[in-house]
């Protein structure tokens, strides 16, 4: 699988995107042969649908119904997949729209969407017949197909901040397509069934890979306890807050694990009796301990960053990817620093 990796503001109309629009421009050319049942205002498909009757679409059904009635499969040579991400962005974006649709009015919680996008999946999965690219766009890189084998490209898109990345994952089941494609870096995709995100680094695939780069003497700076057994990272910091910890603390260090609460809940229950300044709950904070880790890793050094973002150290300069591990819809990035920095 060939993985880029290109920041770039944010904008609610995906195809606008840069990196996104030149990636489309790559294998959609023209348009001709494509569908579209979340299109929007900007879709280059030939066959375009959105709810949304505001949209330009030559269609404005509900998108399970579309790709049910859809005629022309046989015409089919590819299918941008862009729904509403969340629970929060389909009732936002259709909000208007919900209460004449019968697929999209059933929907009330992250249970009901889920099951409506992976509907629609496998209704085009039954009707197409022949070789077809998909790209599908969202928070995570589920994609259509389970094999490794059929996904050829995966496109990362950070927008700083604390944004979630945009990802677009190209799929195939065209070999001439996969078999020109080329990896620059090791991507391993791990299913936990029994997920619970706290044990994330001690799943034992995820683990086995992570110890080959833990060597010397590391720093956890956000430690729950049960990340890595105590004898593998030499300093846990499970009592203050990170960036107070970073900042009254001077040692350097050949590897850091940066595995901070992923979710705002998350991070007032771990802090929660901890008694500090307010500011270092604040999520500014979190790019001043960014800072701080980088001063206190060495030339050389690794970090390995767990959350929803790959928009950590990648951006930065001085730091290359190693290797990437996606795990449901958890990232986990292992980067190097240059021996220069």
């Amino acid at each position: 699988m060939y993985i880029t990796y290109k920041w770039s503001m944010p904008n609610k109309w995906t195809f606008k995107i840069k990196p996104i629009r030149e990636l489309i421009q790559k294998y959609v050319g023209n348009g001709k042969g494509w569908i579209d049942p979340f299109a929007g205002k900007y879709s280059p498909a030939e066959y375009t649908n959105d709810i949304n009757i505001d949209s330009n679409a030559s269609s404005h059904m509900d998108a399970k119904e579309y790709v049910s009635n859809f005629l022309h499969y046989d015409k089919i040579v590819g299918i941008l997949f862009d729904p509403p991400y969340s629970l929060r962005q389909i009732h936002k974006s259709y909000n208007t729209a919900k209460d004449h649709y019968k697929y999209i009015r059933d929907i009330h919680d992250c249970r009901d969407f889920e099951m409506y996008i992976d509907d629609i999946k496998n209704i085009i999965l039954t009707k197409i017949q022949r070789p077809v690219v998909i790209i599908s766009f969202g928070w995570s890189s589920s994609g259509f197909w389970k094999n490794i084998d059929n996904k050829v490209e995966l496109l990362i898109v950070p927008h700083g901040g604390l944004r979630y990345d945009t990802i677009v994952l190209v799929e195939t089941n065209n070999n001439i397509i996969k078999n020109n494609i080329s990896d620059p870096f090791p991507l391993t995709y791990i299913e936990m069934v029994a997920f619970e995100k706290t044990y994330i680094l001690s799943y034992t695939p995820i683990y086995n890979i992570i110890m080959k780069y833990i060597k010397g003497v590391w720093l956890d700076p956000f430690y729950k306890g049960d990340d890595i057994p105590e004898d593998n990272i030499s300093i846990q910091n499970p009592f203050i807050y990170p960036l107070y910890f970073l900042e009254h603390h001077t040692c350097t260090y050949d590897g850091i694990i940066y595995y901070p609460p992923l979710t705002s809940t998350e991070r007032k229950e771990q802090y929660r009796d901890i008694s500090k300044p307010a500011n270092y709950l604040n999520p500014l904070a979190f790019h001043q301990i960014i800072h701080q880790c980088n001063d206190h890793l060495k030339p050389g050094g690794y970090i390995i960053s767990v959350g929803h973002s790959t928009n950590m150290f990648g951006k930065k300069k001085g730091f290359k990817i190693k290797e990437i591990i996606i795990v449901n819809n958890i990232f986990i990035v292992i980067e190097q620093k240059d021996l220069v920095n």
